[in-house]
């Protein structure tokens, strides 16, 4: 069944709500459902109260949302029942979010369909996601997903730009384009394959371009934690934090990673990266403040963290050179001589 817009313009066919009281509003509710399009609609949500666009609940499968303009009240708040869309209890197979314009709200969109169930064969690609307050895009317990060419946006200092959680089967974060000027972290992937699969896939962290600011204490602009399998490859991480304690890249408690072909660089007083559990070569990391690497020692120079660890061997120490604040292009050309492939 296709819901769509007879001129193909979204703004000429506009489903709202107004919500001044409740705790678990819901516009459109797709409960135990399959095979539904909706296209090239708005779907508006307004009031003074955290509430939801979307809702999609029980088993649901063969749904796409393509062309769209979802979005709803601002809602500064953790909880999910202000999140723009949800999808929760129960199994999710074949979900698709294409090309959307999606904002506000207190996530993006927010997919956990609980402790028993899984989202199977996520695709989330093409959208814009501004203003969020806490996600732009939190996904919790998926199995095979692509995440790729969507721009996340949000002033919050509460704000993730995208988080992962408890994922396995084939997973590909690609040519996302975070910036988060004030927030905590643009990109956090924490538990792939965590329970160790019979037959895991690798999750494949490519060609993202990442941007950080503000001054909350502990940011990282790109985190991967307690994961396996997880390459981390061609991808720009960046943060200009004022807080002492902020990394551009932080790894911990991984197997089977792999840094390689990024540009890794702190702008600010803390760390280019925080280095444990993964190999990495073919780096540039540049921070303005020392130490530049650290992994509970220190390394104020790339040479002192080489000759420790043996890792990026031929990686590189240098500024870059972004094009703007906002624009992390490079100017140097040296970087690309650094890359192996």
């Amino acid at each position: 069944v296709v819901f769509q817009s007879e001129t193909n313009n979204p703004d000429d066919v506009i489903i709202t709500k107004h919500y001044t009281t409740g705790s678990s509003n819901r516009m459109l509710e797709i409960n135990n459902a399959s095979h539904l399009h909706f296209k090239k609609l708005t779907l508006r949500v307004t009031g003074t109260v955290c509430s939801s666009a979307v809702y999609m609940n029980s088993y649901c499968a063969d749904v796409l949302f393509s062309d769209c303009k979802i979005s709803a009240p601002t809602c500064n708040s953790t909880s999910s029942s202000g999140a723009v869309i949800a999808l929760f209890n129960g199994q999710k197979d074949d979900i698709r979010f294409e090309n959307n314009v999606i904002r506000k709200g207190s996530y993006g969109l927010y997919v956990s369909p609980g402790s028993f169930s899984f989202a199977n064969d996520l695709i989330i690609s093409g959208n814009s996601i501004d203003s969020a307050y806490r996600h732009g895009i939190l996904l919790n317990r998926i199995q095979g997903m692509d995440v790729m060419d969507n721009t996340i946006f949000s002033t919050s200092s509460a704000f993730y730009g995208i988080e992962t959680n408890t994922t396995y089967g084939p997973i590909h974060l690609e040519k996302n384009n975070i910036y988060v000027p004030l927030g905590v972290n643009g990109l956090r992937i924490y538990r792939h394959n965590y329970n160790a699969p019979p037959s895991p896939d690798t999750m494949y962290v490519l060609n993202n371009m990442i941007n950080l600011g503000g001054s909350v204490s502990g940011t990282r602009a790109m985190s991967v934690e307690q994961s396996s399998m997880v390459n981390v490859w061609h991808n720009t991480i960046h943060t200009t934090s004022t807080s002492s304690t902020s990394y551009a890249f932080y790894s911990s408690s991984n197997t089977l990673s792999d840094l390689r072909n990024s540009i890794i660089t702190n702008f600010g007083p803390g760390r280019a990266a925080w280095m444990t559990a993964l190999t990495s070569d073919h780096n540039d990391y540049y921070s303005t403040t020392p130490p530049l690497i650290s992994n509970g020692t220190n390394y104020t120079l790339l040479e002192d963290w080489v000759l420790a660890s043996g890792q990026d061997q031929n990686s590189l120490e240098l500024d870059p050179d972004f094009v703007s604040a906002t624009d992390l292009h490079i100017c140097l050309l040296y970087t690309s001589d650094a890359a192996d492939e």
